[in-house]
């Protein structure tokens, strides 16, 4: 199972690499690019190997995400849309003793600003929701959940239709059961943990994806190693070629030689990418502590569009020929992507401390009777 999981990690890691456009300089001492990248996959083979259940994770984002969609003019009820989604805010969580005799959690949410709005030609906007300035904290302790929305005003505003009611209980809790019941995997069992040999052959089938990255910067600062991948536009034809045929040569499919018409035919599948495809800004940070052997900091930046050109596919009955008539109305679709994320490992394996509020047995329990 961590096998599997570690190695969709890593398939995420090289797909988002390969899709995208790093930038930045590091201060520091140059490490070996191949050097950097192996580090990188064995600390996320270590942290597989978890010895302690106690960790602290920072989040923290500022995301915009606009759509649109254009569709050719039709009697068939599809109309043209447009949608913008906005989240900036952060996320903090502590957890303690996972797996021991007396876990505690605590999840922070802070919401600076956020947004959903939709609109089409036909009906104008119908969504049109937001929040500002809310903060939720969520606990665990002894079997039992906790949330306090006392600092969510704009949440219970939306909640309630802008009409909260005075009685309603900001502080909630139910009983969601133990760590067992919640089946959370033991990541402190040993019988767990990820193999040398499977780290090594994880490492063996990944490395190669991320050595087709250009332009990659990898620093030593104290005891970090900080690596930058960079992709422009430019780089991508290249770029997507190579993955392609590094995808073909792992599955068995690659020929000895490539002719011209398999030429043709990787020329016409980098161009239908490139098609798809405006990048402005991509850019990912690594960081790994080289004496926790882990990774702690993780930042990608990200400004791209992608314009996709479909057909609906509809239809209705024809009741006078008793036949299903397709319809096919083309329609495109723009996503512009912008956002900056950071992901931040502050402990992990170590002691954490979480407090928990003084008045949870003040919070109320819905299901039960008054």
């Amino acid at each position: 199972m961590k096998k599997s999981l570690l190695s969709l990690l890593s398939v995420m890691v090289v797909g988002a690499l390969a899709a995208c456009d790093f930038g930045g300089s590091q201060s520091g001492d140059p490490v070996n690019v191949e050097t950097a990248n192996t580090t990188m996959m064995r600390a996320m083979a270590n942290m597989s190997n978890m010895s302690i259940g106690s960790f602290e994770i920072s989040l923290e984002t500022d995301t915009s995400v606009s759509m649109s969609r254009d569709v050719e003019e039709n009697e068939y009820g599809w109309y043209d849309e447009t949608g913008s989604i906005i989240f900036d805010g952060g996320i903090n969580v502590k957890v303690s003793d996972l797996w021991g005799t007396a876990p505690k959690a605590h999840l922070n949410v802070a919401i600076n600003e956020a947004s959903v709005v939709m609109s089409d030609t036909n009906d104008g906007e119908y969504i049109n929701v937001s929040l500002t300035d809310d903060e939720v904290n969520a606990y665990y302790d002894n079997e039992f959940a906790y949330i306090d929305l006392s600092a969510a005003t704009s949440l219970l505003d939306l909640m309630f239709d802008g009409e909260v009611p005075a009685e309603f209980p900001t502080k909630l809790k139910a009983p969601v059961g133990s760590v067992d019941q919640l089946e959370i995997p033991d990541m402190t069992d040993p019988t767990n943990a990820l193999g040398s040999s499977e780290s090594d052959e994880m490492i063996a089938e990944m490395l190669p994806m991320l050595m087709l990255m250009p332009n990659v910067t990898a620093t030593s600062v104290g005891n970090e190693i900080r690596i930058v991948y960079q992709l422009t536009q430019a780089d991508l034809p290249d770029l997507i070629e190579s993955f392609i045929l590094a995808m073909a040569s792992s599955m068995g499919e690659l020929p000895s030689s490539i002719d011209s018409s398999m030429q043709a035919e990787l020329d016409a599948m980098v161009a239908e990418v490139l098609e798809v495809i405006d990048l402005t800004t991509f850019r990912i940070e690594v960081r790994i502590d080289t004496t926790r052997n882990i990774l702690t900091y993780f930042q990608i930046d990200v400004d791209v569009e992608i314009t996709i050109e479909d057909m609906i596919w509809d239809g209705y009955y024809n009741e006078s020929t008793y036949e299903w008539v397709q319809i096919e109305i083309p329609f495109t679709q723009v996503v512009d992507i912008d956002t900056t994320t950071t992901l931040q490992i502050l402990k992990f394996s170590e002691p954490v401390t979480v407090t928990l509020p003084t008045d949870l047995d003040t919070y109320v329990n819905p299901d039960e009777e008054v």
